[in-house]
């Protein structure tokens, strides 16, 4: 960084007793612009910010996000229902069992059970469905 230097000589007559003294007084004045350099930015934090838990909940009230669940909407408009309806679509990152309740969900889905009763197969039977 380069500074301006500037030297300020002031001649000041001063009258004591009759007699004029010269008094030669030197001032040195240091500017603070910089010439050459642009002004330094400091460098970004290095530590990352903390990430805040992910909310799984639906912005749409329960009943309206089971309904169209229901109607399989979570998988005809999955992007919609994951804004609106992320918990009953169980589209939450990493959140919510990916379970089956009862033993004979697998046989239960390969014979059509998912799609033919989807309002009770995805609350029994929601790993057999692919529904997480």
């Amino acid at each position: 960084m380069m500074f301006k230097l500037t030297i300020v000589i002031l001649l000041v007559l001063s009258v004591q007793g009759g007699k004029a003294e010269r008094k030669l007084s030197k001032e040195l004045a240091a500017d603070p612009q910089v010439t050459d350099a642009p002004p330094t930015v400091p460098p970004p934090p290095t530590t990352p910010k903390p990430t805040q838990p992910e909310i799984c909940a639906d912005v749409w009230s329960g009943h309206k996000c089971l309904n169209l669940h229901g109607s399989g909407w979570c998988y005809k408009n999955p992007e919609l229902m994951k804004s609106y309806c992320k918990k009953t679509c169980n589209a939450c990152n990493g959140s919510g069992n990916c379970n089956d309740l009862n033993l004979h969900c697998s046989f239960w889905a390969s014979r059509g059970a998912c799609q033919n009763n989807l309002a009770v197969m995805q609350r029994i039977c929601r790993k057999s469905c692919k529904l997480c």
